[in-house]
């Protein structure tokens, strides 16, 4: 809904879809962060962390997948303004405890619109298909593990700055 208001924005009166007009906002600083977790076996995420995977390091190229999805978030999600991105940060650790890679995807743009999709997107990107992907070539008991690796969001928010 409209901020403050009850009315959707991406609809119009007939109830057909649009592009919200930012053409009247003013420009100001926004910056958005998703998180997600992806939680798989033990033995996957040792061979993640251990840098043990033949297809390479997985971190570095979910990272670079994640940093590409922000730019490319409006061709991928309807009606989304295409964005000229100050900043995409996404970080990845391991969480032995929990099996999981955290992934956090910090998008930031001086803009009209905010950024909480180009930091969702980044963080998916980032996830399980990327993980997995880098994953499937292990043999195949790790495979089906890979593959079958779940991801969950964590959290999400931004921040606008005038």
């Amino acid at each position: 809904t409209e901020q403050g208001g009850d009315k959707l924005t991406h609809i119009d009166a007939d109830g057909n879809a649009r592009m919200v007009d930012v053409s009247d906002k003013d420009v100001t600083r926004r910056t958005a962060t998703a998180g997600c977790r992806v939680i798989m076996q033990p033995e996957t995420i040792a061979l993640i962390r251990d840098g043990a995977v033949k297809k390479g390091d997985v971190l570095s190229i979910a990272r670079i997948a994640g940093i590409m999805g922000a730019k490319k978030t409006s061709e991928l999600i309807p009606l989304c303004h295409p964005l000229l991105i100050n900043k995409a940060d996404v970080e990845l650790s391991i969480d032995d405890g929990a099996n999981a890679v955290v992934i956090e995807a910090t998008v930031r743009v001086d803009g009209k619109t905010g950024v909480e999709m180009e930091a969702l997107t980044a963080a998916t990107v980032a996830t399980s298909p990327q993980i997995g992907r880098e994953t499937s070539t292990l043999d195949y008991k790790n495979w089906l593990i890979g593959a079958n690796a779940k991801a969950t969001f964590t959290h999400a928010y931004c921040e606008f700055a005038k």
